[in-house]
């Protein structure tokens, strides 16, 4: 009789741990592997401070503000031509970007690798730091972009800077900001693109029904991606 108490007692104290156990799991967020680290192309984003409402008095007015980003995809095929970019909070840049709507989407070549801890490891916030004159050190000055659209106002028609020598170049407007975490889905349509001339060693707006250039895409030969950034030490 006292075995089987004791036994019973036992099972009755197993069963109210393990449910006990069960519970508190449920309630507990599981670990979760980080997802694959996958090879993804380098852009730039620029966009112009004159109506950024949280520019620093040392950023002049006239200057653009730069990024580095990775998370850029097309979402539609046909017109209007949608992408989505992701964008850090409390960036420059970002606010850059959502005050004026507007923005140049620079694909990024192999040979900007320096410019990367720039660009992207810095912020234009900083107090005294401007973006322009390290990238100017590296060999890269700023170069204007003419806007290709007329849907921007006279205000914003004013050039944005951007680097020379990418592999291509997006004109870009936001559509709408989706909060994700600590970046913002941004949702922009592309009103424009350009590519860089070597010949004349400028940029080269393309014009509508202008014949592809490439047959291929565009791989790490002349783009520059996260996987080789990884394993040269600079992300």
């Amino acid at each position: 009789m006292m075995i089987r108490k004791t036994l019973q007692g036992i099972l009755l104290f197993s069963i109210f741990h393990i449910t006990n156990a069960s519970s508190n799991t449920a309630f507990t967020t599981p670990s979760i592997p980080p997802p694959p680290s996958l090879s993804l192309p380098v852009w730039s984003l620029s966009s112009p401070l004159h109506s950024c409402p949280t520019r620093p008095p040392h950023q002049s007015p006239q200057e653009s503000s730069m990024n580095i980003l990775t998370f850029a995809t097309p979402l539609s095929v046909a017109p209007p031509k949608l992408w989505m970019i992701s964008l850090y909070h409390n960036t420059l840049t970002h606010d850059a970007f959502v005050s004026s709507r507007r923005g140049i989407l620079q694909l990024l070549s192999p040979s900007h690798k320096q410019l990367v801890g720039l660009l992207g490891k810095q912020s234009g916030y900083q107090e005294g730091y401007t973006k322009r004159p390290p990238c100017q050190e590296e060999g890269y000055d700023w170069i204007s972009y003419p806007s290709s659209s007329s849907s921007f106002s006279k205000e914003q028609e004013e050039d944005i800077q951007v680097l020379p020598q990418c592999a291509h170049y997006l004109d870009i407007e936001l559509q709408q900001v989706i909060p994700a975490g600590d970046h913002d889905a941004c949702i922009v349509k592309v009103v424009g693109t350009a590519i860089w001339d070597t010949e004349l060693e400028r940029i080269r707006i393309r014009q509508e029904g202008e014949e592809e250039e490439m047959v291929v895409p565009l791989e790490d030969t002349s783009v520059l991606y996260t996987g080789f950034l990884r394993r040269e030490g600079l992300l």
